[in-house]
This record gives structure tokens, sequence and C-alpha cells, in this order.
């Protein structure tokens, strides 16, 4: 980055990609929480996709603000989808293992993270740093094919129990509304809420 865009490109580049992220992570969990997680994820990747190519095509060839533009979008959709992915792992996973379901999760990425800079190394000196994104851009688009797959081929997790909307309250609201000794069975209640089911 620095030959075409100067010494502190890559900070700039890495901290747009990173805000991307930031920005993106919530509203992407809260709209897996209400459609098809592996939906989610395949736009997410999908994202990566299309803007790793256009930094592998272009990088170097862009005004800065448009490279950090770049970058930023690249973030949105290639950094934010890993906590859908282990919330995805975590509806399917069987009961009483959760645990071990969120190590092999926790294992793959971690075995991505080591041979991942490895096989970069090698296309970036083959490709220069067009290689790099190459590579994301490949590798996102594998993700982005495989969850449109596995949601065409697999059932959504179905909802494994029933549950009760409960209020918002803490212990600290009970010791304000009652005092710190417990209610007596004569006292009467402040408030009723019925239950909606």
């Amino acid at each position: 980055a620095a030959p075409h865009y100067g010494p502190h490109a890559a900070a700039e580049f890495f901290s747009a990609a990173y805000t991307g992220t930031l920005l993106l992570q919530w509203p992407a969990g809260r709209l897996s929480d209400r459609i098809d997680r592996r939906l989610v994820i395949a736009s997410l990747t999908l994202i990566a996709t299309l803007t790793a190519f256009a930094l592998a095509l272009w990088s170097g060839h862009l005004p800065r603000w448009q490279a950090v533009a770049l970058f930023f979008v690249w973030g949105a959709g290639g950094l934010s989808f890993y906590g859908i992915a282990v919330a995805h792992m975590a509806d399917r996973a069987e009961p009483g293992k959760l645990a071990q379901s969120a190590a092999g999760v926790l294992f793959v990425w971690a075995v991505g993270s080591v041979i991942g800079p490895l096989v970069m190394g090698v296309l970036v000196d083959w490709f220069n740093v067009a290689g790099l994104f190459w590579f994301a851009g490949g590798v996102a688009l594998a993700v982005t094919l495989l969850m449109f797959w596995r949601q065409s081929t697999r059932e959504g997790p179905a909802t494994k129990e029933d549950f009760a909307p409960q209020s918002a309250t803490s212990v600290a609201a009970g010791e304000i509304a009652y005092g710190e000794d417990p209610p007596q069975a004569s006292d009467a209640p402040i408030a009723q809420t019925e239950n909606p089911r």
C-alpha cells in the first residue's frame, strides 16, 4: 500500500475495515435473529467477495478515498460474520454439546489463521498485493456458495423450546420496590402481569 498511497495507508485501510465490521456486526446479528443465519452469512461473504475482487483488480489505481471506502465495505462483509457463524453453530448444536461444538469452530478459525497467512505470503510473492485479495475473494466466494448450497439442501434449525416473555427487572429493582427484606405473604403485589401465552 505504501508505494501507491503513502506510509500511513496500511493504518488507514485497516482502520476502515474494522470500522466497517463494527458498524455492520450488530445490525447483521439482529437480522440473523429474524431470517435464516445462512442467508445473512452468504450475503456478508458475497459483499466480501465482490470488494476483494475489486481491490485485486484496481488496488493502486484508485484514488485514496475510494480504496479506503472499498476496505470499509470489505471489512463490513468479511470480518463481521464470525459471530453469526457461532450463533448458527449454537442453533444446531446437540443438547449438552455446545462446548464441544464451540471448540470445533474455534479450532477451525485458528487453523485458518495459521494457514491463511502462509498461503497469502506465497500469493503476494507471485502476484504482488493483488494476490492477497484474489485469495480473500476466493475463500469468501467458497463460503458464499457453501451457505447457499446448505440453505437449499438442509432445513433451518427448529425452535428448541418455548419461552415466556419476562419483565426486564433486576435484583436491585426488587430491593427498591420491597426494601431489603423479602415481601411478606400478606403484602399485596405491587403489579400483576399476565403471560400472553
